[in-house]
């Protein structure tokens, strides 16, 4: 299975299953997406089931359509396999494998265009703050192709591996959305995970994150107050 590139397989002997195989390197992240799943009967579900280098079961799915493993994180250096198990007597399916996209950005920056070309890619940037750093995120000119919901779905983690807050879904109606951040609770390097919802598709945005501003309120004076980049709070 050559990555970015989608490759059909088909059974033609009732109770005859199907392999892909494909090279991964412990660490990476790929999303696997099946597609044009077709069956005689038709309607039929077809499983899929992807082995690591030693044979253990990593993750597995079913479907009657389009099947997304987004993402899956490989454990080991090696050969991996995707077994597929029609459960009727015959099926075609089409398998597609990317790694998935990333960006750094910058605080404070004019942004950073994001964008995948696969059908259920993820795409990631990273971006460096210092604990209690104030952060405010923004993503505007936000495109979804080929996705009945037209949202992607981003979420926040720590230095540490560990979550930041909660995720948060971003639609096409209104082409941007931010997200209070609030206070940095670690000092490194924080990565955001954009993915596209169950139906797959590809996406684009540009993405902006910035330090709160910050004014002194002297008493009896007006003072005005500006933010300059989308997402950013005051």
């Amino acid at each position: 299975l050559p990555a970015n590139t989608a490759t059909g397989l088909s059974t033609t002997i009732p109770g005859q299953n199907g392999r892909y195989s494909f090279a991964g390197t412990a660490g990476t992240n790929v999303t696997l997406a099946i597609s044009n799943i077709a069956t005689t009967p038709s309607g039929g579900s077809v499983g899929f089931t992807v082995l690591n280098p030693d044979g253990s079961t990593l993750t597995s799915n079913s479907g009657t359509s389009w099947v997304s493993f987004n993402p899956v994180n490989l454990p080991a250096t090696g050969t991996y396999q995707v077994f597929v198990d029609p459960g009727v007597p015959t099926a075609t399916v089409s398998a597609q494998l990317s790694t998935d996209a990333t960006t750094s950005l910058t605080v404070g920056s004019s942004g950073a265009s994001i964008a995948t070309t696969l059908n259920g890619q993820n795409a990631y940037f990273k971006f460096s703050a210092t604990a209690g750093q104030n952060l405010g995120m923004g993503i505007t000119n936000l495109v979804v192709t080929n996705d009945a919901y037209n949202d992607v779905y981003l979420v926040v983690t720590k230095p540490d591996g560990s979550q930041w807050g909660y995720g948060q879904w971003c639609y096409t109606n209104g082409n941007s959305c931010d997200f209070n951040l609030g206070a940095a609770p670690l000092t490194g390097t924080y990565t955001v995970t954009a993915k596209p919802d169950s139906y797959g598709g590809t996406f684009s945005f540009k993405a902006y994150v910035s330090q709160d501003v910050a004014v002194s309120l002297p008493a009896n004076t007006a003072t005005g107050l500006s933010t300059t980049i989308p997402g950013q709070n005051g």
